[in-house]
């Protein structure tokens, strides 16, 4: 897979990827500096134990099923605080005592921002090996505490962040602890004990950690040396911070590594693989050995080096290779002029229709390799011919002799197709957005329908796109084949099951109902009618100036009286029916200036959609 990202990603991928290596070079340079010497600040910590002092006790008063809350503040600054919850009354009750820790938040007095915690367990109290269901903010989940086993619940908090007082600044604000909790089972109160302590966080071992520090550190592990490194880093407040940092740009990279485009590259394999001929077209049957070779009617490969994709490659653009260049200059004759010099583009073997001026194929396809395969220069050449410059119009003495126009003697005429008609649509109206590049944008779509074929299946909604991406080039609209869009399957759009070089070309009267209907063309209609309001001072001179954008020309006297006895009714009819007017403008999602006349807008909004399906707008003539 070879990824192919824009100027613009690959700029933003070095970026992120420079400043993610720079992140985990500090880390690496940091966790030597915070791991070192297990066995001195093991020996530290047994000598000298933490030392807490006691904040402040509350009782929880119980009433089961039920939440309440209870606060506690305190002055002393803090790097962690220690939560010990034990049952009143305990010793005279055997019934068993539980209940949900639903919340727990500290603040700093006077904010309503609660400051993130972290929890633990103490090293003496193994009922608490997850809190986390009481740090989520959601009262809906809770942390279950039990005295089943044991008189007393103890839990430790470690804030992230605490604001500490300055130098030559007042006392820091007090902290306040907020606790809500519901009980499950029993009737007695809970004390509540909070003890708080200035030292270092790595100084307040959890169980597990706890348990290896009361063994001789001769007797660690390396698995138990691993744990406590572990332990020391997450300690670590900075290291933490930088660590997640890592983890967030790593997941950031990763989303913008899987946003760029890649494709498929193959590679040769260091000995070419042995192919056979297979008998009867049995895989298990070989027969003769064979190697790779070009039709003996056409050129033959390369006998220098290895005979390859590449090679094979190199052989379609050689010069001396007059195939390549003859089927892409009839299909651009195709394209062109409405049908091939070699009407079947699909197929130049035995089985397609010969050309009809070989000659003129084989010089076009001479002097496209001779031009050194300029597109451009070969383009310029065709369209500033004679026969592309000929007029369309069937003269009599040409019709007997040449009804298929195979002869040439007369200009092409014939249909455009789907991506040309849309396009030309909102080119004209000024709403195509030429951006080049980008990824697929899904347009004005049937409601309903593509729910109705994918049902069951992964994506089973189209979600359509808003804003700019309505009007990009329909080149860029998302296709699925199994529900291509309706409105290009109207013009003989393919599906796109198999290859197509040469589409049909059908005439049906659903293409009339599409055109004055989708809100495509009727949005790109109103744009434009909304422009020459703006720009023109009448309805005369709005109607030509539409007909010249759209089809090229003035109309004639005729066409021009045609459209506006029709904008005439149009306005009578949008008179009497303002709501109707009111209706037709809301069709699309661009902005219908507010400033101008509805009944105005909706009238020539029709008689744009009139010239729009105009034989002539859809034919190239």
């Amino acid at each position: 897979m070879l990824q192919i990202p824009s100027p613009e990603q690959q700029t933003r991928l070095d970026r992120e990827r420079g400043a993610l290596r720079s992140e985990e070079s500090l880390l690496a340079q940091r966790r030597p500096e915070i791991v070192a010497d297990p066995e001195s600040w093991a020996s530290n910590l047994r000598a000298h134990p933490v030392a807490w002092e006691t904040s402040g006790t509350t009782l929880l008063p119980v009433q089961s099923g039920t939440n309440r809350s209870i606060r506690l503040t305190w002055d002393s600054p803090t790097t962690a605080l220690r939560l010990t919850f034990r049952p009143t009354g305990i010793g005279s009750s055997s019934e068993p005592r539980r209940i949900a820790l639903g919340e727990l938040r500290l603040r700093t007095v006077g904010q309503d921002r609660p400051l993130t915690l972290r929890a633990r367990s103490a090293p003496d109290s193994r009922a608490a090996e997850s809190v986390a269901p009481a740090l989520d903010d959601k009262l809906d989940t809770a942390f279950s505490l039990d005295w089943t086993t044991q008189p007393e619940v103890r839990i430790v908090l470690l804030p992230e962040a605490i604001p500490q007082r300055g130098a030559g600044e007042p006392r820091a604000a007090p902290l306040e602890l907020e606790v809500v909790y519901r009980d499950v089972a029993g009737t007695s109160d809970i004390e509540l004990r909070v003890d708080t302590t200035r030292e270092p966080v790595d100084r307040i071992p959890t169980p597990p950690i706890a348990d290896l520090l009361s063994k001789p550190s001769t007797d660690w592990s390396p698995d138990h040396r691993r744990q406590i490194e572990d332990f020391r880093l997450d300690s670590e407040a900075g290291f933490r911070q930088l660590q997640k940092s890592v983890q967030q740009r790593q997941r950031d990279l990763d989303t913008l590594d899987l946003s760029i485009p890649v494709t498929l590259v193959m590679e040769e394999t260091k000995e070419p693989r042995p192919t056979h001929v297979l008998l009867r077209g049995a895989y298990d049957q070989k027969g003769e050995r064979v190697e790779p070779a070009s039709p003996r009617l056409l050129p033959p490969m390369p006998k220098s080096g290895r005979t390859d994709r590449l090679a094979l490659a190199r052989w379609l653009v050689s010069p001396e290779n007059p195939l390549p260049a003859r089927v892409i200059m009839n299909r651009w004759w195709l394209t062109l002029l409405g049908t091939g010099l070699v009407r079947t583009t699909e197929d130049f073997g035995s089985q397609g229709e010969p050309s009809s001026h070989p000659e003129l194929l084989d010089w076009l396809a001479r002097e496209f390799v001779d031009s050194g395969w300029d597109q451009k220069h070969m383009v310029r050449l065709l369209v500033t011919s004679a026969t592309y410059r000929q007029a369309s119009q069937v003269r009599p003495e040409t019709l007997t002799k040449d009804p298929d126009n195979r002869l040439l003697s007369r200009g092409p005429r014939f249909r455009w197709s789907a991506e040309i008609i849309r396009d030309s649509a909102l080119a004209s109206s000024g709403l195509l957005i030429e951006t080049q590049g980008g990824a697929s944008v899904k347009p004005y779509h049937p409601p309903g329908l593509y729910e109705q074929v994918v049902a069951g299946s992964s994506a089973n909604t189209y979600e359509q796109d808003h804003g700019t991406a309505l009007y990009r080039r329909t080149l860029y609209t998302y296709w699925k084949r199994s529900v291509p869009n309706p409105a290009l399957l109207l013009f003989d759009r393919p599906f796109r099951e198999t290859c197509v070089t040469r589409r049909s070309r059908t005439s049906t009267p659903l293409q009339a109902l599409n055109l004055l209907n989708d809100p495509t063309y009727v949005e790109a209609a109103r744009f434009l009618a909304q422009r020459l309001i703006r720009e023109t001072p009448d309805a005369d001179s709005r109607i030509r100036s539409a007909f010249l954008r759209i089809l090229g020309r003035h109309p004639s006297d005729r066409e021009h009286r045609i459209l506006s006895l029709g904008l005439k009714r149009t306005q009578e009819h949008f008179t009497q029916n303002p709501s109707a007017a009111s209706q037709l403008l809301t069709v699309g999602e661009s902005k219908t200036d507010a400033a101008l006349n509805p009944i105005e807008l909706a009238s020539m909004t029709l008689t744009v959609v009139s010239i729009l399906n105009l034989e002539e707008t859809l034919t190239r003539q």
